[in-house]
C-alpha cells in the first residue's frame, strides 16, 4: 500500500530556494540530484590485492547500463588512482565523485583483471535523481 501524503500532513515542508534541498521542519533531508559515475563497487580486500599484485583500490561489481561509465569501466576493474591520488577504497571514490560536478571529467587509473593491465580512462561525471527515501547525506555512485 502506498500512502499519498497531503500538504497538511507536513506543514513545514519546503524546497530550498535553489531547489537542491528538501527541508522538513528545518532539517535538511538531502539533495534531489547528485553526481554519479554509474558503478557499484567495494573496497578490494588486502588478500585480493596481493593475489593481483596491486596495492589496493575499489573493485567494480557492475556498471549501470547507459550510465556515465558504460563502455569505459567493466565488471572486475579495480580503480587504483584518480587525478594523481591513490584510491584505497570506496570512501575515496565516494569523496571524489561527491566533490565533482556533472560534466567534470575524472581521469581514473584502473587495473583490468580480465587483461591483467593498467589503463588510464576518462569518465565524464553524470547526474542522477535521488529518490526521496535516499535523500540523506551520502553518495550513491
Amino acid at each position: 500500500m502506498v500512502y499519498q501524503f497531503e500538504e497538511d500532513d507536513f506543514p513545514y515542508i519546503q524546497w530550498s530556494p535553489s531547489g537542491e534541498w528538501l527541508l522538513i521542519g528545518g532539517v535538511g533531508v538531502g539533495p534531489k540530484t547528485q553526481p554519479f559515475i554509474g558503478v557499484y563497487h567495494d573496497t578490494l580486500q588486502t588478500r585480493e590485492a596481493e593475489e593481483l599484485g596491486i596495492e589496493g583500490g575499489t573493485l567494480i561489481h557492475s556498471v549501470i547500463e547507459d550510465g556515465p561509465s558504460a563502455g569505459i569501466l567493466e565488471w572486475g576493474d579495480v580503480i587504483t588512482a584518480s587525478n594523481g591520488e591513490k584510491i584505497t577504497g570506496t570512501e575515496d571514490v565516494g569523496n571524489l565523485v561527491g566533490a565533482s560536478n556533472p560534466g567534470d571529467v575524472l581521469t581514473l587509473i584502473i587495473y583490468r583483471i580480465r587483461t591483467k593491465e593498467n589503463l588510464e580512462v576518462n569518465v565524464t561525471v553524470g547526474q542522477r535523481d535521488v529518490p526521496p527515501f535516499e535523500r540523506e547525506p551520502g553518495y550513491v555512485l
